[in-house]
C-alpha cells in the first residue's frame, strides 16, 4: 500500500507538537488519514508477515538466522536456504538487504545515542592531539 506524502507530513507534524505519543493517538491519526486496506490484501499482508516470522526463527545451533526471503528473476519472494544455497544472485540479494537494514540502524543507533547523551548531560569533547604530547 503506497501512502500520500501528506499523510507522512501531517504525522511528523504531530509528533514535533507530542514526541512522547501513544499507541492509541498514533491509532488515531491513521483511522483519520489513512484509507482503510482491502481484506484480501490484508490477509496476503498477514501472511507474508507470519511466514516471515516463522523462518526468522529458524535457528542454527549458534542462535544465527539462516533463512531470508529474496525475490526470484520473475519478482516472487523465495525463502532461501543460506547454509544450502549456491545461487550467488539471492545470496548477494540477502547479502545487500542486511547490509542497508544494518547501515540503517547504525545511523539510528548513533542518532540516538546522540540525543540520549545530550539529554542525560553528556557532552562529547573532541580534542587534537599533537604527536609530542608528554614533551
Amino acid at each position: 500500500m503506497k501512502l500520500d506524502k501528506r499523510i507522512f507530513d501531517r504525522i511528523a507534524d504531530c509528533y514535533r507538537d507530542n514526541p512522547d505519543m501513544s499507541e492509541e493517538e498514533l491509532f488515531g491519526l491513521i483511522d483519520t488519514y489513512v484509507s482503510k486496506p482491502d481484506p484480501v490484501d490484508l490477509m496476503h499482508a498477514w501472511k507474508k508477515r507470519m511466514a516471515t516470522y516463522i523462518v526468522s526463527r529458524l535457528r542454527d545451533e549458534d542462535n544465527i538466522r539462516n533463512i531470508f526471503a529474496a525475490k526470484d528473476e520473475t519478482g516472487k519472494t523465495k525463502y532461501v536456504f543460506t547454509e544450502k544455497s549456491s545461487d550467488q544472485k539471492k545470496l548477494d540479494s540477502i547479502r545487500r538487504t542486511l547490509f542497508r537494514k544494518y547501515k540503517g540502524l547504525e545511523k539510528s543507533f548513533k542518532k540516538v545515542n546522540k540525543r540520549f547523551q545530550t539529554v542525560s548531560g553528556q557532552t562529547t569533547l573532541e580534542f587534537e592531539f599533537e604527536n609530542n604530547v608528554n614533551q
